[in-house]
């Protein structure tokens, strides 16, 4: 299942952070899996929705495109209309920067994208 999610981004550090608890920080690298305490990760599934609720909150974010498994779901229902989840683990596969209130093209996932067909092709 596919998620989104957006967060901090220490360009200096290339990390992101959590809103939640700035102690917690995670690598920004396609694959990379975020994990986080009590009710894990808190997630949407509409993208725009999360643009809309989530983003604009600090001076440098990123909006991730997450995967997950159903159940690994902890709190919240697929089938809501504004849907929202926490999810014990997700796993990174894509992200782009938010630059004043816009998403930006992600030159990551297309570099990263050629980098995963190799490895399914073999």
């Amino acid at each position: 299942m596919i998620g989104y999610k957006v967060m901090n981004y220490s360009k200096e550090l290339d990390i992101l952070i959590s809103g939640r608890d700035s102690r917690l920080t995670f690598f920004l690298n396609i694959g990379a899996e975020i994990k986080m305490p009590e009710n894990g990760v808190y997630i949407g599934i509409d993208k725009d929705y999360v643009m809309d609720y989530y983003s604009n909150l600090a001076e440098n974010e990123m909006l991730l495109t997450l995967e997950f498994e159903e159940k690994d779901i902890v709190t919240g229902n697929i089938t809501d209309r504004e849907c929202e989840l926490s999810v014990k683990k997700v796993k990174i596969i894509d992200f782009q920067e938010i630059i004043d209130g816009e998403l930006q093209l992600s030159k990551n996932f297309q570099k990263d994208s050629k980098n995963i067909q190799k490895n399914f092709i073999k």
